[in-house]
């Protein structure tokens, strides 16, 4: 029966050359299509072999098909973010602006000038000229894009605390998305993590008694996506960073998401700010591109000169560096900024900025649209 069975299934030239096939052929290519009919046939004779029913004719092709659809679907495409998350990671972090993506696509097709500098006509250096806007828009002495805040933190413990101890609260030992947690990457930037405090309490005083002749780092990390309430006390950024220089340490902090706006002018909850963070005496200060800069992934650190260029000149800063895309949508978003253009290019802060009534209207819109299909209530 299984020989029967086998002998029936069709060759892979016939099922990639179906008629019912001819829309995914098309749009899949028939390279795809002959390598995927090819898998698929291996695995409905495995099946056969093994005793299982298998599939039949018309079945055959209907389950091939179905596979397509589903191979298809797994490109990066549009969807329509209904969560009411603007910050989704599962969605893309900040959505792209089209008149932003124009700006951009302008400057990158074709040949640009990524490591070419047009005044003297030879070798340029990647990046600098984002490192001098992001600079000029923060109030930052110097300025260093690498791919991720991840990255961002792993590099500055890397170079300047390898083989050396650094002090983090216990409070502050988050995990980052995709399941990178602040201890490993410590761990594997080559320094000792030294937790101060409790869970729910930290003083300067915890800090301070944990200072020894091998602490190279002060680290405060921003909780980001949970809180602790309750019987809580934590220590300020400027307060570590007045204890760090006393002792001739380096004090770095990790934003997280950080927002050029204060947040709580929009009606959100308080985010730590880029400019204010930088106020706080902190030496390093870092946080992703793609979250309330409402750019590209990137980790972006800001600080003085001497050390950024230490993070520069360290080997492993080459495999963090950003590609020309991730460059060009940075230089847009930062120029947004300084023309105060944000609510008009990035849709994150359109979002973000939208009157309430507004968004009533649209929701209004919307049940009118569904509501001969389904039952639609607008709700706060």
């Amino acid at each position: 029966m299984a020989n029967e069975k086998l002998r029936n299934l069709p060759s892979v030239d016939e099922l990639v050359n179906d008629k019912s096939l001819s829309h995914l052929r098309e749009s899949l290519s028939p390279t795809i299509v002959t390598a995927l009919a090819r898998s698929f046939l291996e695995s409905v004779r495995a099946a056969i072999k093994d005793g299982d029913e298998g599939l039949t004719g018309e079945s055959i092709v209907k389950s091939f098909e179905s596979q397509l659809v589903d191979f298809e679907r797994r490109r990066i495409t549009r969807v329509i973010n209904g969560t009411g998350v603007l910050i989704h990671t599962n969605l893309g972090r900040a959505p792209f602006g089209e008149e932003l993506l124009k700006r951009v696509f302008e400057r990158v097709k074709g040949y640009c000038t990524l490591e070419f500098d047009l005044k003297s006509g030879k070798r340029g250096k990647r990046g600098s000229f984002l490192s001098e806007l992001l600079a000029l828009l923060t109030g930052s002495e110097a300025a260093l894009p690498v791919n991720n805040n991840a990255a961002a933190l792993f590099l500055i413990l890397n170079t300047l605390a390898n083989r050396k101890e650094v002090i983090i609260s216990r409070s502050e030992l988050v995990q980052i998305g995709g399941g990178f947690r602040v201890p490993e990457i410590i761990k594997r930037a080559g320094a000792k993590m030294v937790e101060v405090g409790t869970t729910n309490k930290v003083t300067l005083a915890d800090y301070r008694d944990a200072i020894s002749g091998k602490t190279a780092m002060i680290l405060k990390v921003h909780q980001s996506n949970f809180k602790i309430s309750g019987f809580v006390e934590e220590v300020d950024a400027r307060e570590l960073a007045k204890l760090a220089e006393e002792h001739n340490l380096i004090s770095v902090y990790d934003l997280g998401s950080g927002s050029y706006h204060q947040t709580e002018k929009y009606g959100m909850e308080s985010e730590p700010n880029i400019t204010t963070a930088l106020r706080s005496g902190c030496d390093l200060v870092c946080f992703s591109g793609d979250k309330l800069l409402g750019a590209s992934q990137a980790g972006i650190i800001l600080g003085g000169s001497k050390l950024v260029l230490r993070l520069h000149k360290n080997p492993l800063y080459r495999t963090l560096r950003l590609d020309k895309l991730t460059l060009a949508v940075l230089e847009e978003a930062a120029f947004a900024y300084l023309r105060s253009e944000e609510e008009e290019l990035l849709p994150l802060w359109q979002m973000i900025s939208l009157p309430l009534n507004l968004l009533r209207e649209r929701a209004a819109r919307l049940r009118e649209r569904l509501k001969a299909k389904l039952e639609v209530t607008v709700e706060d």
